[in-house]
């Protein structure tokens, strides 16, 4: 895996917006594009870590660990 500080490249975000049929209420949707040094870094951690077996395990993870982050920093 390369090291390298804070910038681990780009990362590609598509956004769309649903509506649910029941409620009418509006979903975002999110596609996470998985390249590059972001891509190593997975991989890495998909080869490291025997509890993750795919990339959404490894993504879901990543979310809620960052928000737990920010929302510490926030709420103090």
């Amino acid at each position: 895996m390369n090291g390298g500080g804070d910038n681990v490249g780009q990362v590609a975000i598509i956004n769309e917006v649903f509506q649910n049929d029941l409620t009418g209420e509006e979903v975002h949707g999110l596609t996470v594009m998985v390249e590059g040094q972001v891509k190593e870094i997975f991989d890495h951690l998909l080869s490291i870590d025997p509890t993750y077996t795919r990339y959404d395990e490894v993504m879901r993870d990543v979310l809620f660990e960052g928000l737990k982050q920010l929302l510490q920093g926030r709420t103090q």
